[in-house]
């Protein structure tokens, strides 16, 4: 006498969620089919110098520096005055993902290396801005690398793929929603400090350029004895 409730609500039940899921790849298709609103700055225009920056395009290891998916991508070298060089990967997504595309972890991770720390920070620009943003440490045998990372989302700064849900959903009714971009830097693990500053430093300035703010480059330091 009870096998057939419970029939009907397993089968109700399993309408329900047939319904969302169609619901949601629904949304989805008319996202992916929405302008794509593209940020004020052209990548191709990014300056090979900033600040006391001089930069020079790389190729990288497509491994780590994965940018499938992506319309358009700028890899560069930037060597500061004194110290250890910095490689900026900056890549431009139009289309429609779930979470953050190709998240360092995946990437790293994926080349044979292994998490050693992560920690959120925060980057002041020119302008008064603060810009959360992570740094992470990986290791692969003698190999130590510091990575600093963030995304843009429109107005909005991703830094967790759990954060990337939210800011699709508050763009949903829009007419046109933001392409998504990557910023990554890398630089050798000399020392915590010292290159966490150089990310720092350099982050800064391409968030200046971004901004459209002329950079302001500190005053060069000389090494450490």
């Amino acid at each position: 006498m009870l096998r057939k409730p419970v029939a009907l609500r397993l089968f109700v039940l399993a309408g329900l969620l047939v319904g969302i899921e169609v619901g949601f790849q629904v949304l989805r298709a008319r996202r992916s089919m929405a302008e794509v609103e593209l940020p004020p700055w052209k990548l191709d225009r990014m300056p090979m110098d900033l600040g006391q920056w001089h930069g020079e395009p790389t190729e990288v290891d497509s491994r780590i520096f994965r940018n499938l998916g992506a319309s358009q991508t700028r890899d560069t070298l930037f060597r500061p005055p004194f110290g250890p060089p910095v490689v900026a990967h900056v890549a431009l997504f139009e289309e429609e993902s779930s979470g953050l595309p190709h998240h360092p972890n995946l990437c790293y991770s994926g080349n044979g290396y292994r998490q050693a720390s992560e920690r959120a920070i925060r980057l002041r620009t020119d302008s008064g801005r603060e810009v959360p943003a992570k740094v992470i440490t990986y290791e692969r045998q003698d190999d130590r690398l510091a990575v600093l990372f963030w995304y843009q989302y429109g107005d909005r700064i991703l830094t967790e793929s759990s954060q990337a849900s939210a800011a699709r959903l508050a763009v949903g009714g829009l007419r046109a929603r933001p392409a998504m971009v990557k910023v990554m830097l890398q630089t050798t693990l000399d020392s915590p400090d010292e290159a966490e500053g150089r990310l720092r430093e350099l982050a800064r300035l391409i968030l200046a350029w971004m901004e459209g703010a002329e950079p302001k480059p500190d005053a060069p330091q000389e090494p450490k004895s």
